[in-house]
């Protein structure tokens, strides 16, 4: 039996989920939390009781790169490293290329978080010395807008928003099968997330950090602030009871959240020139009811919503399975 170990990080922590081929999470042979930055393969190993035929990341952000599915060499590990070597995503890339080579066992990124192809009007951030990235959660958005705009029945042509809700969030527009522009989550570009702060008024923020100086500025912004910040948990699931109980403190940062999203939307919607045959909510967040309404009566005006389930898990397993199945990787 051939099997897959799908590793899905983030900031607070890393989530790990072995499954035969051609299955899912509901056939799982195991399942394993581990804390930032790392991930546990021996003891996968020991308890599973075997290596795994092949390991299936979310792609990081690289060099820029073509959509698709890859092989992880280790071109793609040392880029991980000169380029937001902080974001958990390029953390595993490392590690998952050095597993790789003492087991000799294929892995695969999916979906490379740089693959937008910015118009040139949306290249330029105001600063002449700085330009603006086409990084964004290409894992799930680009598969969630592909599949919702055909179960949609929309053509290939189609033009539309998705917003990634997780720990980051990052909002992006397609023209067809091409992100044209998209917020930088990774650079504090668009809303806040559930634990990232967002883009920040960038003089406030600097008045602040000359008089309360932070020796670890990924940590302030990308794992204490956001929604769980403002609403004093520490995990969706609180994050979800906390509503259901009324609190003040969750709901307005639930609204807040909503609210930027929204915003940031409709930025996009403009970057397409006001055409947009739908919009896409996707990341773990977006099973908020509350969050989900909240964008849907700001933008739903414009075209339909659409919330995509699949999971990042999810489309590891999928992603892996086509290269077991035959699938050849794209070579970084």
């Amino acid at each position: 039996m051939k099997t897959i170990l799908a590793v899905n990080p983030g900031y607070a922590r890393v989530e790990a989920v072995v499954s035969p081929e051609g299955s899912g999470l509901e056939s799982s042979l195991g399942r394993w939390v581990f804390p930032a930055d790392t991930c546990d393969f021996a003891a996968i190993e020991r308890e599973v009781g075997s290596p795994p035929s092949l390991l299936a990341i979310p792609g990081g952000i690289y060099n820029p790169s073509n959509p698709g599915i890859y092989r992880i060499n280790s071109k793609m590990a040392e880029h991980a490293k000169e380029v937001d070597s902080f974001h958990p995503r390029n953390r595993l890339t490392v590690l998952a290329h050095r597993y790789c080579l003492e087991r000799s066992l294929p892995g695969v990124a999916v979906e490379p978080m740089n693959t937008g192809e910015l118009i040139p009007e949306a290249r330029l951030s105001g600063l002449r010395t700085h330009q603006r990235r086409g990084v964004y959660y290409a894992l799930p958005q680009r598969q969630a807008w592909e599949d919702s705009r055909r179960s949609l029945g929309l053509p290939p042509s189609a033009r539309g928003v998705t917003a990634y809700l997780g720990e980051e969030s990052s909002v992006s527009s397609h023209v067809g099968n091409t992100v044209v522009d998209t917020s930088d989550p990774v650079l504090g570009e668009g809303p806040f997330g559930l634990q990232a702060a967002g883009t920040l008024p960038a003089g406030g923020y600097l008045a602040y950090l000359s008089q309360h100086p932070v020796s670890d500025l990924t940590s302030s912004l990308k794992a204490g602030a956001g929604a769980f910040g403002y609403a004093k948990v520490r995990t969706l699931d609180e994050l979800a009871s906390a509503l259901s109980s009324g609190d003040k403190a969750a709901v307005c940062a639930v609204s807040a959240l909503g609210y930027q999203v929204a915003k940031e939307i409709g930025r996009q919607v403009t970057a397409l020139s006001g055409k947009v045959d739908a919009i896409v909510v996707c990341g773990p967040a977006s099973r908020l009811a509350a969050l989900k309404d909240r964008i849907t009566g700001l933008v739903g005006k414009w075209a339909p919503v659409v919330t995509y389930e699949e999971t990042e898990l999810d489309l590891l397993f999928s992603g892996g399975t086509s290269v077991l199945r035959g699938e050849v990787p794209k070579e970084y």
